[in-house]
């Protein structure tokens, strides 16, 4: 090689270590922008332009966003425990009507039983023999109107 063609080279070579910190941070930033996509302003800051303040600040606001996140989710669980506690005392009120009601029912219901076992005496034997026929009670052709009467209340649950 020449003494003019060595001088170029080196002249060029120190000129490539020089620009090598600014040729490394363009490449870094490069990069960087790619990972982290193409980002425009958020909330009045300068624009994001992928270099790792611009990265870490970001991160910053996502765990910022994650908290308020979280906080609106235990929010809403509790709005929705206390919910269910109210509605699980509104099913226990209505049971309790319930409750009474049917206690009511049953008392109704002995005195029908009383007035079906009368309606049951005031029809014939013929009558009761149908509906114990109907009703499958055995041994129905050898008993009395006053047995069918009781086996048919008795089937019945005190009903006719």
């Amino acid at each position: 090689m020449s003494p003019d063609v060595r001088h170029a080279v080196a002249d060029r070579a120190k000129a490539g270590v020089r620009h090598l910190p600014r040729t490394a941070a363009q490449t870094i930033t490069s990069v960087l922008r790619t990972v982290g996509g193409d980002r425009s302003r958020r909330d009045g800051d300068a624009a994001v332009d992928g270099t790792v303040e611009a990265l870490l600040h970001e991160a910053d606001e996502a765990a910022r966003r994650a908290e308020e996140a979280q906080a609106e989710a235990d929010d809403a669980a509790a709005r929705a425990r206390d919910a269910a506690a109210r509605a699980q005392q509104a099913a226990e009120a209505v049971a309790s009507q319930a409750a009474a009601a049917a206690g009511r029912v049953g008392w109704d219901r002995e005195v029908v039983a009383d007035d079906a076992g009368s309606a049951l005496d005031q029809r014939t034997k013929a009558e009761l023999l149908d509906l114990a026929a109907d009703a499958g009670v055995e041994g129905r052709t050898a008993m009395t109107k006053a047995e069918l009467v009781d086996a048919l209340s008795a089937r019945n649950g005190g009903t006719s």
